[in-house]
């Protein structure tokens, strides 16, 4: 599908920025739009991974560098996959990639930003704070992560580059109705920038079962951006 990049209101442009009194605050305001990652159709197959969706959403958020206070607004997208394993337990696997994009040398894209560990957290639905938390907060299901602990430090590829993973361990209590006894779970994740873009693979099944080679598997069959046919939503 084609995709569209651009910064709205050019830094500089007559316009986009002004200075706040003596303070010196510039303001700006930028938009951007990220390609969607998916994985590879033959990849999910041999994770035993089913897709589930890929989809398009927005953040608008306040981003503060001085001098610069911008205006973010950025088009990103989440894939999801999934996989039932054991008796009614549930893996998954998200790919987000969402815009990356400077003012000035400011980076405006808050996830580049974030530490691993306090990124899961912001995956959790009551949790996520601010407008980050907001737009990110149910990526990885309904619920909430807790106890979460860093146990080990990784490196393997992410689309052509070395990348650092983070493995966690922590609990997950899901919000739906009659499933409120948190579940020991083992969280990947991982944050590099490509082609543009932040792009955030990340991992979560139960601790009882590991499905480490599987979700590498689906990280050696990442594509960015995804080709047509793997970037339309789909239910299952």
């Amino acid at each position: 599908m084609p995709t569209r990049r651009r910064l709205l209101g050019a830094i500089g442009a007559a316009g986009t920025t002004a200075l706040a009194g003596c303070q010196g605050i510039i303001k700006v305001s930028a938009s951007a739009d990220a390609s969607p990652a998916a994985v590879d159709d033959s990849a999910a197959d041999d994770a035993g991974f089913t897709h589930v969706e890929t989809k398009p959403d927005t953040l608008a958020t306040e981003v503060s560098a001085f001098p610069y206070v911008a205006d973010f607004e950025a088009t990103w997208w989440l894939s999801r996959y999934r996989k039932s394993v054991g008796d009614g337990g549930l893996a998954r696997f998200e790919v987000l990639s969402s815009p990356t994009k400077e003012a000035k040398g400011t980076q405006l894209n808050p996830i580049s930003s974030f530490e691993y560990g306090a990124l899961v957290t912001t995956f959790s639905t009551s949790s996520g704070e601010g407008a980050v938390g907001k737009a990110f907060s149910s990526v990885l299901g309904d619920g909430d992560f807790a106890d979460v602990t860093r146990v080990e430090t990784t490196e393997s590829d992410l689309l052509g580059e070395s990348a650092e993973f983070g493995v966690f361990d922590a609990t997950f209590t899901s919000a739906r109705e009659g499933s409120d006894e948190p579940v020991p779970v083992r969280v990947l994740l991982a944050v590099a920038e490509r082609g543009g873009d932040v792009v955030v693979p990340v991992g979560v099944y139960p601790r009882e079962r590991d499905e480490s080679d599987a979700i590498y598997r689906l990280v050696e069959g990442l594509e960015h951006p995804a080709e047509e046919s793997d970037s339309e939503t789909q239910s299952n």
